[in-house]
């Protein structure tokens, strides 16, 4: 778990392509970190909203990531197929006019029954659940569900500010 304004621990997960990326590799940006699962209806609503927001706000040094959380991560999932592609298919990225360009990591439930990110950040045992982080990656807010009036007027402030909380 953390606390608001901690330092966000670090993750590393695969993308929709199967690249392994890290949290940290964010660093100097604001991040909008969206926790969502295949099969959650409010998740997949959230998913357009947040592709508008990552329009709006990615030239402002924000970064929308969805962390998506279903089955295995080496190997097919109960949905009969690959985490990463799953990923893939959730941001529409194989339609050459995808849907959704913002990234979608895999944090996927593994043989030994757990996972990489959501221990770290799951404060309300719900999905959707937004965390934003500032610059230097600290946890400046974070809800279950998405009120997006409140998750716009946060970004506002934090587009341009600068932070020390840096790893």
């Amino acid at each position: 778990g953390y606390d608001l304004w901690t330092c966000g621990q670090d993750f590393t997960l695969q993308d929709e392509f199967g690249e392994t990326h890290s949290l940290y590799e964010y660093r100097g940006q604001v991040v909008m970190l969206d926790f969502s699962a295949w099969w959650c209806g409010p998740c997949q609503a959230e998913a357009d909203v947040l592709e508008n927001l990552n329009q709006d706000y990615k030239d402002r040094g924000v970064q929308v990531l969805t962390v998506l959380m279903d089955e295995e991560s080496n190997g097919p999932n109960w949905y009969g197929r690959p985490a990463p592609p799953e990923c893939r298919n959730w941001s529409d990225r194989d339609d050459p006019n995808p849907d959704h360009t913002f990234p979608c990591w895999v944090d996927a439930l593994t043989q030994s029954n757990s996972r990489t990110a959501w221990p770290l950040y799951n404060k309300y045992s719900a999905v959707p659940t937004n965390v934003i982080l500032d610059t230097g990656l600290r946890v400046v807010y974070s809800t279950g569900g998405y009120p997006e009036s409140t998750i716009r007027s946060k970004l506002d402030k934090l587009v341009g500010a600068t932070d020390t909380c840096l790893h």
